[in-house]
């Protein structure tokens, strides 16, 4: 509707501009009439690639991690040696973030390195898992981590989670990762940014026992409560109980 508007009156397009703090403008992207944001092409007079792990580029369609040429911008961080020799070499600044690219050479985000699982048979990215829980459980912020072959998705419902809902939506969005563990909690954990923090998460889910909740199977659609610890800080106390995840199987449900 915005930006709509924005041609409407003003006659003028708008453009979602990619890029960091380190290396500055990188990819524009115009709106389609939907406003939908379509693929990305390097700014001008701006090298970019995608390229696998070892530095080759990638295929098309093929995901990779986008690296930026440093034609100019900072070359290393501030007292942060080990960081600016892995960030800042071979000419080129290495990002987190992963990305494919089309025949034309115009680039689609995907999401960031840190959210690579490794799944039976491969390895996917976190995000459309995450927005898909998100659309599907009526969130604001889902969140889905990995802990040693593990997998865990912890749901922000303040509101607490329906679990007529979950059970109808969960088996067709995590149905392909294998075994998950579904946490509701009031709120999660974010960075300075205001960006959930995903290393904590990570923490929580390798330090929760493993009877505190089962795993997610899909070809089993019988559901059993278990009671759990309350997370820290609720008004029920420390040391209360309550049902902490949502799983297809054996698994916590929230009533």
């Amino acid at each position: 509707l915005v930006i709509r508007r924005v041609r409407e009156r003003l006659g003028a397009g708008i453009t979602d501009n990619y890029g960091s703090v380190e290396v500055g403008t990188v990819l524009l992207a115009s709106f389609g009439a939907d406003g939908a944001i379509g693929p990305r092409k390097a700014a001008p007079g701006r090298r970019v690639e995608v390229c696998r792990e070892d530095g080759s580029p990638v295929a098309v369609g093929e995901a990779g991690r986008i690296r930026v040429a440093l034609d100019f911008g900072i070359t290393g961080y501030l007292n942060n040696a080990a960081e600016s020799a892995w960030r800042f070499r071979d000419g080129w600044f290495h990002t987190e973030d992963i990305a494919s690219r089309d025949a034309d050479g115009r680039i689609t985000l995907l999401g960031r390195a840190g959210e690579v699982l490794d799944i039976p048979g491969g390895r996917v990215l976190a995000g459309p898992y995450e927005r898909a829980a998100c659309d599907g459980l009526e969130l604001s912020l889902a969140v889905l981590v990995q802990s040693g072959p593990g997998l865990h998705l912890f749901v922000e419902a303040p509101g607490g989670l329906d679990a007529a809902l979950a059970a109808r939506v969960l088996p067709g969005i995590l149905g392909g990762l294998g075994p998950v563990r579904v946490h509701v909690r009031e709120s999660l954990p974010r960075g300075a940014t205001g960006k959930p923090d995903r290393a904590t998460l990570a923490a929580l889910a390798a330090a929760l026992p493993d009877d505190a909740c089962d795993p997610f199977a899909p070809q089993d659609s019988q559901f059993v409560a278990v009671a759990v610890p309350a997370p820290s800080g609720s008004q029920q106390g420390e040391g209360a109980m309550h049902g902490l995840g949502v799983m297809m199987g054996r698994g916590a449900i929230r009533q």
